[in-house]
């Protein structure tokens, strides 16, 4: 199992935790959180070997240097990156994929790592 840990702002904000409960809100996006919760804990158990043995689409890199990934359930996007010193998954934040909102969110996410990295420099 490799352990994956919620990224929180430094005022405390986990902004995975809040696009769930938004999404949750919405009764009609049940089957989508239960398969959002299905892809952390695919995560959890296979890490790096998510597309090799749950599904070949379920992760993809989108930032090489700063080594940002995303889960990818339908069209929801969990943003997350990999710790190679003790092989934990961080996960930044999440949004549904709209048109031309991808590059935005990438950048988000590369400051989020940024911010975790300055605060957590021992990766916890």
């Amino acid at each position: 199992m490799y352990e994956v840990i919620k990224y929180k702002t430094e005022n405390g904000r986990c902004l995975i935790d809040e696009f769930l409960d938004e999404l949750i809100e919405d009764r009609s996006n049940f089957k989508l959180v239960t398969k959002i919760e299905q892809y952390i804990n695919m995560l959890s158990a296979y890490g790096y070997q998510i597309n090799q043995l749950f599904n070949p689409k379920a992760s993809k890199r989108v930032d090489d240097k700063n080594g940002i990934y995303e889960l990818r359930p339908d069209d929801v996007r969990v943003f997350y990156y990999f710790i190679s010193e003790d092989q934990s998954y961080v996960l930044l934040h999440g949004f549904v994929k709209k048109k031309n909102k991808a590059e935005e969110e990438i950048k988000k996410a590369i400051r989020e790592k940024k911010d975790y990295d300055r605060r957590y420099k021992d990766g916890k």
